[in-house]
């Protein structure tokens, strides 16, 4: 298999001085007044020895093309790739459905111009009715259709009340053109594992997830996903999350050698 790992710019959040979110209706939030600048991570990232990243769109300080056209430049010297760039805004099903796809739409050049492979949108906000269901797929086969003018694959993720169970994943990707992030924290109680093995079949990326308690990695639960992998023959990028410990790159590099181990497995 060639699953290999990956890191998201959400964990490393307070490494970049834990940038203001901005969203549909607002604008960039600018560089925060401490922390690493986005321009430099990608270089501390290869230093850590993983070579692929995700980009959460509040972290760019600005839209400006010759800032994207720098970032890129720095992504590529650092041997990275931008895997998925994620759009963690708008609601396709909300009442302002139409302005909110339109805003997704608009980040799609955006991920070109920085060399992204993917775009990782929600799915949307609403409970999973049939609907909304229906709904939520009209808008992310347009968006698809969209993004891949741009040379991007669309793919969304286990996130949110509408794509809270197995059932309205399925439902909702089976029969269109979009792919499905597998999200190992985004789901919770006893039957998580449950669950989340009904739709891991059909990952084409990850959220590797591990949950720290103390600024300990909960092993059980991290191992246990990864097998969930392992047993469907995931081979996408492992993307690690940390996002609730104290020092993000200590956190990383504990996942990363829980993670290497499977990958040495063969997930």
């Amino acid at each position: 298999m060639s699953a290999r790992l990956s890191v998201s710019s959400w964990t490393l959040h307070p490494v970049l001085g834990s940038p203001l979110f901005w969203g549909v209706g607002t604008e960039p939030a600018g560089a925060p007044p401490s922390g690493l600048p986005l321009q430099e991570l990608p270089a501390q990232i290869a230093g850590t020895g993983i070579n692929t990243f995700e980009l959460t769109h509040f972290h760019l300080p600005t839209l400006d093309t010759l800032y994207l056209a720098q970032l890129r430049e720095n992504i590529e010297d650092a041997g990275l790739e931008l895997w998925s760039f994620l759009v963690d805004d708008g609601d396709i099903t909300g009442p302002e459905a139409a302005r909110d796809e339109e805003w997704i739409a608009d980040f799609f050049p955006v991920a070109r111009q920085l060399g992204a492979k993917c775009v990782r949108v929600i799915a949307g906000k609403a409970a999973p009715t049939g609907p909304a269901l229906a709904q939520s797929r009209a808008a992310l086969g347009r968006l698809a259709a969209q993004a891949a003018t741009h040379q991007l694959r669309l793919l969304t993720e286990n996130w949110f009340d509408l794509l809270s169970t197995p059932r309205a994943v399925h439902s909702l990707l089976d029969g269109i053109d979009v792919g499905l992030n597998f999200d190992f924290g985004n789901w919770t109680g006893p039957q998580k594992y449950y669950d989340l093995a009904q739709i891991v079949g059909i990952a084409e990326g990850s959220h590797a997830k591990a949950h720290f308690e103390n600024d300990e990695i909960d092993e059980g639960d991290f191992e246990r996903c990864l097998q969930l992998l392992r047993d469907a023959g995931f081979d996408g990028p492992l993307t690690l999350v940390c996002d609730n410990a104290t020092d993000r790159w200590r956190a990383v590099a504990q996942a990363k050698a829980i993670a290497e181990r499977y990958l040495e497995r063969g997930i």
